[in-house]
């Protein structure tokens, strides 16, 4: 629809950017075809479009070198202008850097390394409650050295909150046998949760 209707007389473009970009979001919102296939239109629909190009173009390549004239100062190497391909803004480093931390975290958690590294952390450091947050801490920024740190902690907070409600259940245990629990146990889940994140 937004074909038919031109927001910037000057630049088509625009125009054909913004139906684009009404056309996914409609399909991420309704999920017509998957996320991930969404994703992918710009490659398709930008060349075809012309709002980017499909491959790497420069400008000094479209410059006829035997018949143009430069004015003093100036060849053909400074209007060596690259003009980006919709291709290369996918494969940014940044993106192959997060691929590559997820698809370690998927191999990591498949095999339950961490679950292995978080146990033997405790069970060397013990089970008082300051020595678990430095045991939970030790083992996520020991994992933070390989993978990201939001993969590290989405790995390890399950397991945090499952001591978390273990040690609740078991303070309540404590009262109900008429017992004393410790004033400082109720910041236990807190300090846990704030030393994985």
């Amino acid at each position: 629809m937004l074909l038919f209707v031109d927001l910037d007389p000057g630049n088509p473009a625009v125009t054909r950017m913004a139906a684009i970009i009404l056309l996914m979001a409609i399909w991420w919102i309704t999920e017509a075809i998957p996320l991930s296939a969404t994703a992918l239109l710009p490659i398709v629909l930008f060349p075809l479009m012309g709002i980017m190009r499909g491959r790497e173009l420069s400008a000094a390549r479209q410059i006829d070198l035997e018949t143009a004239t430069f004015a003093d100062g100036f060849s053909a190497s400074d209007f060596d202008i690259i003009f980006p391909n919709v291709a290369n803004q996918y494969m940014d480093w940044v993106i192959l850097l997060f691929m590559g931390g997820f698809m370690i975290a998927v191999v990591v958690e498949k095999w339950n390394l961490h679950r292995r590294i978080a146990l033997n952390v405790l069970r060397a450091i013990g089970g008082q409650p300051h020595r678990l947050v430095l045991g939970f801490m030790v083992a996520t920024g020991f994992l933070s050295m390989w993978l990201s740190n939001t993969a590290t902690a989405i790995m390890m907070m399950p397991m945090g909150m499952s001591l978390v409600l273990l040690y609740e259940e078991l303070n309540r245990k404590i009262e109900t046998g008429g017992g004393v629990v410790d004033i400082r146990s109720s910041n236990f889940s807190l300090t846990l949760l704030l030393g994985i994140a």
